[in-house]
């Protein structure tokens, strides 16, 4: 339902304490509930989105490794949170990759997301928020829009969803 202004709810979550090296150890047996659903791609996806993530990907031995490229390249691009959209009949994520290069969080998160999946490393969208501010007077944190992210989220076996954060550093 649609939270209210002032209306109070509980966030309950879960953290893993997996390092990078356990992460490398995962493996990539993936249970088929994960591959049915977080390897899917449209048929229409253009073919260099596929083959610039193998290039990336090239020397990587793992799927960790692979993220870890993926994201890392995805670093080097600029941060814009007032990005147009693509021009109709453009593929998003082809669109800034090739031709943008630049974008906000969505765009980083659709982008590592769709080149992991392309190279068979199960991978989702989230979207949430960041803290917001503290009211002083109540001691609650306000959420407004502004305080809106997407990240992605990738399948490790043993350990489950993994956070990545493929949105470089946002200007101050």
């Amino acid at each position: 339902h649609t939270i209210e202004p002032y209306e109070r709810y509980e966030v309950v979550t879960n953290f893993t304490i997996a390092t990078p090296e356990e992460l490398t150890q995962t493996g990539d047996e993936y249970p088929d509930w994960v591959t049915n659903h977080y390897l899917q791609l449209p048929d229409s996806l253009p073919k260099r989105v596929r083959e610039l993530s193998e290039n990336i990907t090239r020397d990587a031995q793992t799927p960790y490794d692979k993220a870890i490229a993926i994201r890392d390249y995805l670093a080097k691009f600029g941060y814009d949170r007032t990005i147009q959209a693509p021009p109709k009949d453009f593929d998003g994520v082809d669109y800034f990759l090739f031709s943008s290069k630049r974008g906000a969080c969505t765009n980083f998160a659709s982008a590592m997301a769709v080149m992991l999946r392309s190279i068979s490393v199960p991978a989702r969208l989230a979207y949430g928020y960041f803290r917001g501010e503290l009211d002083e007077a109540t001691g609650n944190y306000i959420i407004r829009g502004r305080n809106s992210h997407a990240w992605v989220e990738t399948y490790f076996p043993k350990y489950g969803w993994i956070i990545f954060e493929p949105t470089p550093t946002r200007p101050q």
